[in-house]
């Protein structure tokens, strides 16, 4: 789960990002707050990752990216940049954490980022309407170890949406609802 708290003026980086993530053999959870610097509170269940205070010199978030793409795609960077990969990806990878290499580009509704030291990509679709809403992704990396390492890729698609008081469909009689969303 996560959450990026994100000033709607679009004039700066994001104020916090939280990320929790539950993966097969343990919690983490990962919070980073805009201070000076970027300070980063990390506490995971891995062997050498337990509890650490991270600070960061400021870079572009990737988790900010996703919410610029829906105030303003004109807005996002692009060219060779250093960008702080998402933080699911940290978890998922266990690298430091700090600003990689990465060449970004916009292309009509398009929005691609390749981290050539990580070989990862990620690209993200949306509407050319306000608010660009977010259509699908893809993120392609490499996963295993040495010549057993493969690309692998994951996609999503939005598939349905319905604007609803959500907070008050959690009884099963709001069951249906997942059949309308088509996540059934």
């Amino acid at each position: 789960m996560q959450s990026t708290f994100y000033p709607v003026l679009n004039n700066q980086h994001a104020l916090k990002v939280s990320v929790s993530m539950q993966e097969w053999c343990g919690h983490s959870y990962m919070q980073l707050n805009n201070k000076n610097n970027f300070d980063i509170t990390l506490h995971s269940y891995f062997e050498g990752e337990e509890d650490q205070n991270i600070t960061v010199k400021k870079s572009i978030l990737e988790n900010e990216l996703w919410t610029q793409v829906r105030i303003n795609p004109k807005s996002l960077p692009t060219g060779i940049l250093e960008i702080i990969p998402s933080f699911e990806y940290f978890r998922l990878k266990h690298i430091d954490i700090k600003a990689y290499k990465a060449n970004a580009k916009l292309t009509n509704n398009t929005y691609t980022i390749q981290y050539p030291n990580l070989n990862r990509t990620l690209v993200i679709h949306f509407t050319p309407d306000f608010p660009h809403k977010i259509l699908g992704w893809e993120e392609t990396f490499k996963s295993g170890f040495g010549s057993k390492a493969k690309n692998l890729t994951t996609k999503a698609t939005l598939l349905k949406t319905i604007k609803s008081d959500y907070w008050n469909k959690k009884m099963k009689i709001h069951k249906n609802l997942r059949d309308t969303l088509q996540l059934n």
